[in-house]
């Protein structure tokens, strides 16, 4: 993992996933706020799991609709949300919908939500899934932000020595 800003991560997953979801009749839009600290994570592994949380976005509106991600800072994390306008998730699902092997689809293995809390938690972060004001859902990865680097000279040294 590698101190990175996650909002030019995200930016690039999101275009990256725009056609298919503009294929399906919805729409993506990124609000970031400014001056965001790096936080510690591997780009790759963000991206399966922002993706995994994008598709099921898309999929959660059949017949189109809209998905907000947000990029901000939240204590010493990083969130990234990814809110839809779907049906939403009732509570007793919603407890189950990072479990291996549940799903509510017909089809797919069931191992898209799990495998994106394996990759966040391995982050030393966290995701949840909650139900969004005004209808919808909202899942919301937090990875920790990178530490800053001091260095501290011992006592009497001067530095360029």
């Amino acid at each position: 993992m590698e101190a990175d800003d996650v909002a030019t991560a995200v930016r690039e997953i999101v275009a990256f996933a725009r056609p298919e979801i503009e294929q399906a009749r919805c729409t993506v839009e990124i609000h970031v706020e400014p001056d965001l600290r790096p936080a510690l994570f591997d780009e790759n592994q963000l991206r399966q799991a922002l993706l995994n949380l994008l598709r099921n976005a898309r999929e959660a509106m059949p017949d189109g609709g809209h998905i907000d991600v947000r990029v901000e800072a939240a204590g010493m994390s990083v969130v990234i949300d990814v809110d839809d306008r779907g049906g939403g998730i009732p509570e007793p699902i919603r407890a189950r919908v990072f479990d291996p092997f549940f799903s509510t689809k017909g089809e797919g293995t069931g191992l898209g939500l799990a495998i994106t809390r394996h990759i966040v938690e391995a982050h030393g972060g966290n995701v949840t899934c909650e139900r969004r004001e005004g209808g919808g859902t909202r899942f919301r990865i937090a990875l920790p932000i990178a530490p800053t680097k001091s260095m501290r000279l011992p006592a009497g040294a001067e530095a360029g020595r």
